[in-house]
């Protein structure tokens, strides 16, 4: 077989080897800590990348055994109980306090293309509205999110509306919106309270959000009670799927590198 030949068996097999690459990282959770925004970009930069590399014999071996290693960590993440192991301190559930919370404050949990809530958006409010019924707080506080998504804006505004206006909220509700970031929220709200004189707030955000989040409010001056929302998408406590392992793994993931980059920066 001629040199060509190989170097062109070697860059079919890098190609191969990028692809796993890319699906095992993707299942882990890598991209959606490093915040790219477009996978298939993604996915043709390291499939060529790698393509290159398997062209070259040193770095093919390189390659395999970045796949090899990418395979045993998601196998272990899958199949054993490390998740559970990772994410059982992350949940911070603070016990409600004597008298009525200034305000329960409900943070944005992404948006979907057609202008709707995600699933843990939904979650959050929720449990937000549920503080309020019960008499909790007495103010609500909604972070809408607003995004740029193929030349278009893409709103969950009208969607958090129409959730608003099937329930009967008895409470004045204030709103942020256009938040970039967990630190945004903070100062937004923050910047109400000069208004409104807020200090004892609750803080609903998703299970695995709520350490981090809530650290962030506590910085910026207020007085923080944590309420983690129910999670309907994927199970937190009871890891018994796949599925639900991946998911959580990815939530401690995302999280602890969040918790990493605002410490860094004196945000937590």
């Amino acid at each position: 077989m001629g040199a060509e030949a190989l170097r062109l068996g070697g860059a079919s097999s890098g190609a191969v080897l990028g692809a796993l690459i890319w699906v095992g990282f993707k299942e882990l959770g890598v991209w959606g800590v490093l915040k790219f925004q477009s996978h298939a970009a993604v996915f043709v930069v390291v499939v060529v990348v790698c393509a290159v590399a398997g062209g070259i014999p040193l770095m093919r071996r390189g390659l395999w055994a970045a796949a090899a290693l990418t395979a045993v960590l998601l196998a272990v993440v899958a199949l054993t109980p490390l998740a559970h192991t990772l994410t059982r301190s992350m949940v911070r559930v603070d016990p409600a306090p004597a008298g009525k919370l200034d305000a329960v404050v409900v943070l944005s949990g992404g948006v979907t293309a057609d202008n709707r809530m995600l699933s843990q958006t939904l979650d959050r409010l929720l449990k937000g509205l549920e503080v309020v019924r019960d008499g909790r707080a007495s103010a609500l506080v909604l972070s809408r999110e607003t995004l740029m998504r193929s030349g278009r804006i893409v709103s969950d505004s009208a969607d958090e509306a129409g959730i608003l206006s099937l329930v009967g909220v008895q409470v004045p509700v204030y709103f942020i919106d256009a938040a970039t970031s967990t630190r945004d929220e903070a100062l937004r709200v923050n910047a109400l309270t000069e208004r409104s004189a807020w200090k004892r707030i609750g803080l609903v955000t998703s299970p695995l959000h709520t350490r981090r989040a809530c650290a962030v409010f506590e910085r910026v001056g207020f007085a923080v009670t944590c309420i983690p929302s129910d999670s309907r998408e994927s199970s937190v406590r009871n890891l018994d799927t796949v599925e639900d392992r991946l998911h959580a793994f990815q939530g401690w993931l995302y999280e602890t590198a969040g918790a990493t980059d605002y410490r860094m920066k004196g945000w937590i």
